[in-house]
């Protein structure tokens, strides 16, 4: 299992605010922070105004479970293309700058995606993610919908799937697209760590 060790960083994370809630309503609308975008604008993934849905998709350029779910993402990507979504790749490895995440969308694909760099780990923790990659989703309103793992295809370290067979991110916005609650607002997700994060709390109603 991968881990990442804070270093000494170039702090690219325009305003350290935003942040994000509890699932279903349970908890106030973040507020809002604009944070860097590899492509030279600032951006405020979490903007209400907007009145799309976010998903906040956590990942590094060195982990190979990751890097192995560019061909999934990208098809999802283009799944919800239309809809009122807006997919964001945030970098959590604060050795990772401007250059090494536009050569890494390059390698994988991502080029003209909205990538962040998040090397404060200010989404990280307020988004209670662990790992990469791991997904969290928002309604409009800027609550929360889901956290968790794009699918199934990894049962654990080592252990994959041929496909998966559980899609949960794609259910749970397809649920919030139609106004209805999300049946799995929670997964386990399974990646490379992310050094620094806390035990999170993965009971029902956390």
């Amino acid at each position: 299992m991968m881990r990442f060790r804070p270093t000494a960083l170039f702090v690219l994370l325009l305003t350290i605010v935003g942040g994000c809630t509890t699932m279903d309503g349970s908890g106030s609308a973040p507020e809002s922070g604009l944070y860097a975008n590899v492509h030279g604008d600032p951006i405020d993934p979490l903007d209400q105004r907007s009145g799309r849905l976010s998903a906040l998709i956590f990942i590094t350029v060195d982990c190979p479970i990751a890097n192995g779910y560019a061909p999934q993402l990208k098809a999802l990507f283009a799944a919800f293309q239309a809809a009122p979504i807006d997919f964001f790749l945030v970098h959590v490895d604060p050795s990772v700058d401007v250059a090494k995440a536009r050569q890494h969308a390059s390698e994988y694909g991502y080029e003209g995606r909205p990538i962040l760099l998040d090397p404060t780990h200010s989404l990280v923790a307020k988004c209670k993610v662990t790992v990469t990659p791991e997904a969290a989703l928002f309604s409009a309103d800027g609550v929360m919908r889901y956290r968790g793992r794009i699918n199934n295809w990894y049962g654990d370290i080592g252990r994959k799937r041929y496909s998966p067979s559980r899609h949960e991110l794609r259910d749970a916005v397809l649920q919030v697209l139609a106004g209805e609650p999300v049946k799995v607002p929670r997964t386990e997700a399974v990646g490379c760590e992310i050094e620094g994060t806390f035990e999170v709390d993965r009971s029902p109603g956390h």
